[in-house]
């Protein structure tokens, strides 16, 4: 499913969380970024005003979708950053190489150790 003009200006009315969103770079520490990522207080509205629309999205239920995104200055291959949104909150953050599809790691992975 792709983000429509409607889905977008809604999420945009939505008032900002309390978290500020960290925005990955080329020179983010991927280890670093899903050990301190705030599950549970990104909403959806952050994630979009700081990354555009997403270049995929797929609907797992009403209130569940993922959200995905080529990692900055990479094209089609490298590394993919994949946000699952429950309820307008991002609940977790993977990233998977690009290229393989191999996942990486999670968020909730690094968070629970």
């Amino acid at each position: 499913m792709r983000l429509t003009i409607a889905m977008i200006a809604t999420l945009l009315s939505l008032g900002a969380g309390a978290a500020e969103f960290p925005k990955p770079t080329a020179m983010t520490n991927l280890n670093k970024y899903l050990a301190n990522f705030p599950l549970g207080e990104i909403t959806a509205q952050q994630v979009l005003l700081a990354m555009g629309p997403p270049k995929l999205t797929l609907e797992l239920s009403p209130t569940e979708q993922v959200w995905t995104y080529n990692a900055p200055l990479m094209d089609d291959g490298g590394l993919v950053y994949i946000y699952h949104l429950r309820d307008g909150v991002v609940v977790d953050v993977q990233t998977r190489n690009g290229i393989t599809g191999t996942r990486v790691r999670t968020a909730s992975e690094i968070q629970r150790k």
